[in-house]
């Protein structure tokens, strides 16, 4: 990465995180500990100078520290939020490719009228499986652990990877979602009335897909009705 002088005092503000999340004192990486140790001392040393050109040369010495050590991050012992989410993710991706694949593929035919019944349920049953499946994720995980990795990766966007980005994507659609009201901090401490709360809203939500089936099926009888009595 260049680093301009708008970008220089975000790259500072990643060190400070970083200096956060490795620690000063709790990790037994030693190389770790002295980079965070070393790091907290340019960075003390920053605030503390008024002539420019010293200010210059460390910020540049911190700023080249900070982004080795960010390119580092994966042998580092510092928050990894994907590898608690991975499991998840995966099976999010693997339901949203199905759905573009199916959806694309119906939407690109011209031919086929939008407003038409079946175009109709397709809508209904999308919007309200997706809502399903958001609800039981941020139970199963918790929604705090969707939004503390949100969170997480938020902060850093300026400095995440394609990767990371595309990650980031997914957190912000599974956040988006109906939220739980007061979210378990983990899995240990769900709220029973959290779990009835979203049981219910997921009937609520299948009633409606089946409301939708039943006026689809509603329909082709009006249909077939009209048709024999034109015979």
């Amino acid at each position: 990465m260049e680093k301009s002088e708008q970008s220089e005092e975000k790259i500072i503000q990643l060190g400070k995180s970083l200096i956060d999340e490795l620690g000063l004192t709790h990790t037994h990486n030693i190389l770790s500990r002295w980079m965070a140790h070393y790091l907290a001392e340019l960075l003390l040393r920053i605030e503390g100078i008024t002539q420019d050109n010293e200010v210059f040369a460390l910020k540049k010495e911190a700023a080249d520290l900070i982004l080795k050590l960010w390119s580092a991050r994966e042998d580092l012992p510092i928050a990894h939020p994907q590898k608690n989410l991975q499991q998840i993710i995966e099976t999010l991706e693997a339901i949203q490719d199905t759905e573009a694949s199916y959806l694309n593929a119906f939407y690109r035919y011209p031919t086929v009228p939008k407003d038409n019944q079946w175009a109709s349920f397709v809508k209904v049953v999308k919007e309200k499986t997706s809502e399903i499946f958001k609800i039981t994720v941020q139970n199963a995980l918790g929604s705090k652990a969707v939004q503390d990795a949100e969170n997480w990766y938020s902060d850093k966007a300026d400095f995440l990877n394609p990767e990371d980005q595309h990650l980031l994507k997914i957190l912000k659609s599974l956040s988006s979602g109906q939220p739980v009201e007061n979210p378990p901090e983990n899995n240990d401490q769900v709220d029973p009335k959290n779990i009835q709360h979203s049981i219910k809203r997921i009937g609520v939500l299948i009633n409606e897909q089946r409301d939708a089936y039943e006026h689809l099926k509603q329909q082709f009888r009006n249909d077939d009705a009209a048709t024999d009595n034109e015979e």
